[in-house]
């Protein structure tokens, strides 16, 4: 949609460059450029509502148009020069009221755009908006589906088996659908310590390696732990045990989330990125909807270990009252056979 909308418009316009941005609430990403050279794309791929053409359109909500002597962005002047524009015109994109995007447009030769065609740039824009608006609303229900499965198959490994570790491993290529990671695991409290207890690294590092235990004190886990809700966090700089050796291996960006059986604390589960600001809020929520089937894996297991305990136990008193009851038997049977023996010698 977004390469279709920019080249027909840069066609209807008869403009000879443009920008095309989606607009997140926050800021304006670059979705499509025709025209330009990947060094300004470089520069240009993010911008703030107000800043450049894109972004003050976005922020007027109407068309604007303006020639290279008003250029806006000094950072990328040189390569509009370079490219020998020198007449621009910019729109917001609309739906419901609201910008969902902008879109910039130049001309290599000299332009004065007529309120008309301000007016049918921004009805264009508008059009461009609902679409784009279309798009976005379609791609978020896929997305959902796609997501509700992965927790869904994700539900059934854990069914399909009482060892945790098993089920985690099974878990990875599931979670690889709907998030981005290059390690993930579960560490677990172990009275004093923090013990990884399940880990799948594309990036080996030994010394947080599977089984490794670190002191709780100086563990991001307890850190965590202690806030009882779910962490995005870029680890540059904090005082964490394990964060310093993620730094070192080039892990820049982490999500820690709680686990709880019963409303005790039992560990975190994690997803680690080598890309900083790799994790938005949607990773998070589904970090947790994840975390919490794995502590209803790890209680399940608990319960089932218990339960194996219990019976070996049953086993073993069992064994012991067989054993008492085979000597007492034959004890009886020595005392009865005592006993006529006892008899027999009386009668003689």
């Amino acid at each position: 949609i977004f390469n279709i909308a920019l080249s027909t418009l840069l066609e209807v316009t008869d403009t000879d460059a443009g920008t095309l941005y989606s607009f997140d609430g926050e800021v304006l990403h670059l979705e499509a450029f025709e025209g330009l050279s990947h060094e300004f794309k470089e520069k240009a791929i993010i911008r703030k509502i107000g800043e450049g053409i894109p972004g003050i359109a976005a922020q007027l909500q109407k068309s604007i148009t303006m020639d290279i002597s008003q250029f806006p962005s000094p950072l990328l002047l040189p390569y509009v020069k370079k490219e020998g524009l020198i007449s621009f015109i910019g729109t917001p994109l609309m739906s419901k009221g609201n910008v969902v995007g902008a879109i910039a447009l130049g001309a290599k030769k000299k332009r004065v755009f007529t309120q008309d065609e301000l007016d049918l740039l921004f009805s264009i824009g508008n059009v461009i908006g609902i679409a784009v608006e279309n798009a976005k609303l379609y791609r978020d229900v896929k997305d959902k589906a796609e997501y509700i499965g992965t927790l869904y198959r994700i539900a059934q490994a854990i069914k399909a088996s009482l060892d945790i570790g098993e089920v985690f491993d099974s878990m990875v290529d599931e979670m690889r659908n709907i998030l981005s990671f290059d390690r993930t695991g579960i560490n677990l409290l172990k009275d004093d310590t923090v013990e990884v207890f399940a880990l799948v690294e594309d990036i080996e590092i030994p010394e947080l390696g599977r089984g490794t235990r670190i002191p709780k004190e100086k563990s991001s886990t307890l850190f965590v732990l202690d806030r009882r809700v779910g962490l995005i966090r870029n680890i540059e700089g904090t005082p964490f045990y394990e964060d310093a050796i993620l730094l070192r291996k080039g892990i820049r960006t982490v999500i820690q989330v709680p686990l709880f059986s019963k409303g005790e604390k039992i560990g975190v589960f994690s997803l680690e990125s080598t890309i900083p600001d790799a994790y938005t809020q949607r990773d998070l929520d589904l970090a947790q909807a994840i975390a919490d089937q794995i502590a209803t894996s790890i209680e399940n297991s608990s319960l089932y270990e218990d339960l194996k305990k219990a019976n070996l136990e049953l086993e073993k008193r069992l064994r012991e009252l067989e054993d008492f009851h085979s000597i007492a038997v034959g004890r009886e049977l020595k005392m009865i056979e005592l006993k006529e023996r006892i008899r027999s010698l009386e009668g003689k």
